[in-house]
């Protein structure tokens, strides 16, 4: 990711807009039957760290917008792929990765120390709000985990909590078929057969059609 650039003329803002117009030309946007564009202009500006009146720039070079008579409406992924496409170093998604990377370019023995948990838990039945749920304990104990405490009812019927212990687990490939298919999706996803970017859940559902569509993210990877 890189950060935001003066041009030759000084002025971050031209320079910050035609990082964007590339943007919009890498990007790949959302397939049609899985975009949900419900995102005015104010809400894509900030999620994006821009002005309104880029946003509307963007339209005009080609960022894809659905008219509505409230004004132009986006796809929450197609704004957050924009901002990992652009590399203004502005944007939440950008923002979001870098914490991402943080984590992973840690040492190891951090994400495997023990840390101690507590968590309130919901349940409820779409469409059927008087129906009470209740949740099920989860079960650290098959990641070398350890369950601590167990509260029912905490903020009223269908609700608990619940205290606990993780720890993360080394692994990696144990067969060198799986080596491979890491190996090339790997170097796909680098040499941009594939593209790296946030993906709607009903397209995850659909591996197959995201790749056919050359998008990716950990889930339809793995």
């Amino acid at each position: 990711m890189t950060t935001d650039h003066r041009n030759a003329a000084g002025d971050p803002l031209t320079s910050r807009l035609e990082a964007m117009k590339r943007g919009v030309e890498k990007m790949i946007p959302v397939p049609t039957g899985h975009r949900d564009a419900r995102l005015g202009v104010d809400e894509a500006a900030h999620q994006l760290g821009v002005y309104a009146d880029l946003v509307e720039l963007l339209v005009a070079a080609g960022f894809p917008a659905e008219e509505t008579p409230q004004g132009p409406r986006f796809d929450y992924h197609d704004v957050m792929n924009l901002g990992l496409q652009s590399g203004t170093g502005r944007s939440v998604a950008e923002l979001g990765e870098r914490s991402c990377m943080r984590l992973a370019t840690g040492k190891p023995e951090s994400c495997t120390a023990p840390r101690k948990w507590r968590v309130r838990l919901a349940a409820s039945v779409e469409g059927s709000p008087e129906t009470v749920v209740a949740p099920l304990p989860p079960a650290p104990k098959v990641l070398g985990g350890e369950h601590i405490d167990w509260q029912a009812d905490v903020d009223g019927p269908g609700t608990a909590e619940a205290r606990l212990t993780t720890r993360g687990l080394v692994d990696g490939p144990r067969t060198d078929a799986v080596r491979d298919i890491h190996d090339q999706l790997l170097d796909e996803l680098a040499t941009g057969v594939y593209q790296y970017g946030w993906i709607p859940g009903t397209l995850r559902a659909e591996p197959r059609t995201a790749l056919a569509h050359r998008m990716a993210d950990c889930v339809v990877s793995a």
